[in-house]
């Protein structure tokens, strides 16, 4: 039997043939007569082959298809749970992500909740304005691991006539409401601000009343007051020294200004004149030019002069010394006026000290 060959029944040609060995003695197998890449639908005599099994393993979306976006939104419902009217200290939220607390037939007690593990969200909504709901904080007649605690402390409540929600985080050893989705107002917000309260804003209905008026929510000035605050009202004095005056005919030689501030006249007949500088919009009130005894016999004028053609007009006149509240055309006009005091016929040894204006704004 040395020479005795290994012989294998071909079906098809209905003829036996040769089997092939490698040198170990192990019979030589084709692969492809026994697996496929990739796997074909129908097929029980074969198998996949490693490399394919290895790529669906790597990346099973290439294999499989996936909840389009639809089915995932869809399959949030199937988290659902309704809670109606009653008090809830063990209610079973295994597979629960969103609770509808629907009052419709009376109050919600909600004290506790089974069922949570570490990092479980439920989100609670209050989808009607029927009854209340009351959210107990760590009531002592439910298990540790089912109470709910709030960050205030307190039990709170959702009035009949809000639709509010919030959150419950289950920490592995309770739940923790952490946040309001929807809360009321006075929580957060108040209508008109109060001094001190650094927790809540004022609300919008106030920002929108402050900003169109602001008048309705602070002090004004009035205009008196304003004017008043900057020095910008009652009786005010524009004054000059007797040397703010320049002779006219003759020329200067026949006048003496000391360092004391007064002029004094030195030659004979001599008219002076002096620059006047109000504000704008200043009302004169009362004016006098002020000297010695010997120049209380001459006249001074207030004049004004047109700086678009040279014409005058004489606002007030008086003696030296002698001061007068009759004065023509008050009111200081800076964009086309020009102001000044005139004093004539002056003799030697007359002095003029100054002058003063009294004026309003």
């Amino acid at each position: 039997m040395a020479n005795a060959a290994m012989m294998g029944w071909d079906a098809d040609a209905k003829v036996w043939r040769k089997l092939v060995c490698n040198a170990a003695g192990k019979l030589i197998i084709d692969p492809s007569e026994i697996l496929e890449d990739p796997p074909t639908d129908g097929e029980a005599g074969k198998a996949a082959t490693s490399n394919w099994s290895h790529d669906h393993a790597a990346n099973a979306s290439a294999h499989h298809a996936r909840y389009t976006d639809a089915e995932a939104v869809s399959s949030w419902k199937n988290r659902l749970a309704t809670l109606t009217a009653g008090t809830y200290t063990n209610y079973d939220v295994t597979n629960i992500s969103f609770l509808d607390l629907d009052t419709t037939g009376g109050g919600i007690y909600l004290k506790g909740l089974s069922g949570g593990t570490k990092g479980h969200i439920i989100i609670c909504l209050k989808t009607n304005y029927l009854n209340n709901v009351y959210i107990y904080n760590g009531d002592s007649g439910v298990p540790a691991s089912d109470r709910i605690y709030l960050t205030s402390g307190s039990t709170e409540q959702i009035w009949s006539y809000l639709r509010q929600g919030f959150i419950l985080i289950h920490t592995g050893s309770f739940w923790q409401c952490i946040s309001h989705l929807f809360c009321q107002k006075s929580e957060f917000f108040e209508d008109s601000p109060s001094n001190g309260v650094t927790n809540k804003g004022p609300t919008s209905n106030w920002a929108f009343d402050h900003n169109a008026n602001a008048a309705a929510h602070h002090t004004r000035y009035t205009d008196a007051e304003a004017r008043a605050a900057v020095g910008y009202n009652g009786t005010k004095y524009w004054s000059c020294a007797g040397i703010h005056f320049d002779a006219t005919v003759p020329d200067s030689d026949v006048i003496s200004k000391t360092y004391y501030g007064y002029l004094t006249i030195v030659g004979v007949k001599i008219s002076l004149v002096a620059h006047v500088a109000l504000p704008n919009g200043a009302v004169i009130t009362e004016c006098v030019v002020r000297g010695n005894a010997g120049a209380s016999s001459k006249t001074w004028a207030l004049r004004r002069i047109d700086l678009t053609d040279a014409e005058d007009d004489e606002m007030a006149t008086a003696m030296v010394n002698t001061a007068t509240t009759t004065i023509y055309y008050p009111g200081v006009d800076n964009s086309q006026k020009g102001y000044l005091l005139y004093i004539k016929d002056l003799v030697a040894s007359d002095i003029i000290y100054g002058a003063t204006i009294t004026y309003t704004l």
